[in-house]
């Protein structure tokens, strides 16, 4: 079996891995506090993001409708107007399902 010799080498070195051990816990605590605001602040980027993914998705679909539509002929300031007042109720409805979806 073990010394005395033996074991009381073998605390001394188990209380200086619980040291260090205690030294790595605190220097990890200590970094994660850093990186804390900015993984939440990426945190809430990404979910502004998702959010708005749908609007984005929308919003290039109509500016390549309109492009598209723009392209062939110079439309007049009726044609205008009404491409508007379609792309805007679009707009509301996505809106209105959007906030609906959120509640």
């Amino acid at each position: 079996m073990f010394t005395i010799r033996e074991l009381s080498q073998l605390n001394v070195r188990s209380a200086a891995l619980l040291a260090e051990s205690e030294i790595n816990r605190q220097k990890l605590l200590a970094e994660c506090a850093t990186l804390q605001p900015i993984v939440q602040s990426v945190g809430h980027g990404f979910g502004l993001f998702r959010r708005l993914r749908a609007g984005y998705l929308l919003a290039a679909t109509l500016v390549g409708m309109w492009a598209a539509r723009k392209g062939g002929s110079r439309p007049d300031l009726w044609r205008k107007l009404k491409l508007g007042w379609r792309l805007g109720r679009a707009l509301l409805g996505a809106w209105a399902g959007f906030k609906a979806a959120r509640e």
